[in-house]
């Protein structure tokens, strides 16, 4: 009995102490699980944080060798070309350090008097030609008073207002906003360099005053907004002075019809060429350039003109455009050359044989250098300004990634001037719809019209070379 009361007493002791172990080793356990799972997370974090890094150092390595890629086929290139000649065309050799420096001694030099008081004075008086139609000579002189409130188109410094078609077709289209407005015109484009360096004043003087600049004015922003209600009606934009963002140039016959105040105008007058050429004049600079690339390499008065875009520059990337293939570039010469041969047989003999002296040169610009040196290796009769200059595309290229960046943009307006002035031009597309690009159109609609002017891939059409080189003799 004294044995079993023993076991009795003894026996909720000892399963108490069993049960004391039991939760012991639990919760030894858990405090095992729990330190193993922050190991766990632990070695995660780590994991996650040497996968990032090495990403970023991966990441830095292409750029870098990359960017040194460039720059060693950038100055491999310059070397090679160094000692080409431009062309066997011209027969002249200008080397880089000749060309750029000319270039950028034009543009250290180019007339500091635009700014000047005296400047602003005489553009401000400058005589009215008397076959200036009425219209016109009221909008004048309504911007030769001060006090009335303007319309300026606005591309900040920042960029992002497009290539030079794009915001030269805002200007113009702001011009005729100004117009059925009665609102002064102005110009504020300062990115990536002045527009007064390359265009200057010429009936209307658009440079903004200290104080005009300071005044309030209302912001509006028409990129890419052809059907906006101020587009379609100007009157409707709000009272006061209007900044200007707006890269859109709406089509002749709608603005005839729309624009009540340009239902008078003449339609035999182009829109677009009467709004550029009373706002604007070559710079002295551009004239300059342009004036020795002639002497030097295009000294018959009368030439063609191929624009060509590939999208492929090597300061920029279009994803835009279709005819980066040396099968289009091709195309382009060969259009060019059916071209050179109409005319000849048009004005200059009664033969067909391609002898240079019986052919018009052939001015070729792109947006890559690689393609003037090809089309050059094709056609002898191939002009292009030196390859040294590099290529520079307003809206897409990078400033940074070129050597000469102000020479290279010079360049860009003495092209233009070359292509308004040529006597027929074999345009390049400008996007993917096909249609032609905008700097392209530039040189189609600025000389008087008609103007001799085919699309590239229209050039197999039959008939459409003929009938632009019929143009030539319209208005010859």
């Amino acid at each position: 009995m004294a044995m079993e009361d023993e076991q009795q007493t003894t026996r909720p002791l000892g399963c108490f102490s069993s049960r004391l172990s039991c939760w012991n080793c639990e919760k030894a356990m858990y405090l095992r699980w729990l330190y193993k799972c922050r190991q766990y997370v632990t070695r995660k974090r780590r994991l996650r944080r040497y996968i990032i890094l090495a990403s970023v150092a991966c990441l830095l390595v292409l750029v870098l060798a990359w960017t040194s890629s460039y720059d060693s086929l950038s100055m491999n290139h310059f070397a090679a070309s160094k000692y080409v000649p431009r062309n066997d065309f011209a027969g002249q050799m200008i080397t880089k350090p000749m060309y750029v420096s000319q270039l950028e001694s034009l543009i250290e030099a180019r007339n500091s008097f635009v700014q000047s008081s005296d400047a602003i004075a005489i553009r401000t008086h400058k005589p009215i030609a008397e076959s200036t139609p009425e219209w016109l000579k009221d909008y004048i002189l309504l911007n030769r008073n001060r006090s009335v409130p303007y319309i300026r188109y606005v591309c900040p410094r920042s960029g992002n207002c497009g290539g030079v078609g794009d915001r030269i077709s805002g200007i113009l289209q702001a011009f005729y906003m100004g117009v059925c407005t009665n609102r002064r015109i102005l110009i504020e484009w300062y990115s990536p360099a002045p527009l007064q360096d390359y265009l200057t004043p010429n009936c209307i003087d658009w440079i903004a005053t200290q104080e005009e600049a300071s005044r309030e004015a209302t912001l509006v922003d028409l990129i890419d907004q052809a059907n906006s209600k101020y587009m379609v009606n100007p009157s409707l934009l709000p009272d006061g002075n209007i900044d200007l963002l707006i890269n859109v140039w709406l089509e002749e016959s709608f603005m005839r019809e729309t624009y009540t105040c340009l239902r008078h105008v003449d339609i035999s007058s182009s829109l677009y060429r009467t709004a550029f050429w009373t706002l604007f004049q070559w710079s002295p600079a551009v004239e300059r350039a342009t004036q020795l690339f002639r002497q030097s390499s295009l000294s018959n008065k009368n030439y063609l003109a191929l624009h060509v875009r590939t999208g492929r520059g090597a300061s920029f990337h279009d994803p835009f455009t279709e005819s980066s293939e040396e099968k289009a570039w091709q195309v382009y010469l060969k259009c060019a050359q059916k071209m050179q041969r109409l005319y000849s047989q048009r004005f200059v003999s009664t033969n067909a044989t391609r002898e240079p002296s019986t052919l018009l040169p052939i001015f070729v610009t792109a947006d890559t250098n690689e393609v003037k040196l090809a089309l050059q290796k094709l056609d002898t009769s191939v002009v292009t300004t030196s390859s040294d200059a590099e290529i520079y595309h307003i809206d897409r290229t990078v400033p940074s990634r070129l050597h000469h960046p102000k020479a290279a943009l010079l360049q860009v307006w003495v092209d233009l001037k070359l292509l308004v002035d040529c006597t027929c031009i074999v345009m390049s597309t400008g996007t993917k719809h096909g249609l032609p690009s905008k700097f392209s159109r530039m040189a189609m609609w600025l000389p008087p019209q008609p103007r001799c002017a085919v699309l590239w891939h229209d050039c197999e059409v039959n008939g459409v070379v003929e009938a632009a080189i019929e143009n030539i003799g319209s208005h010859a």
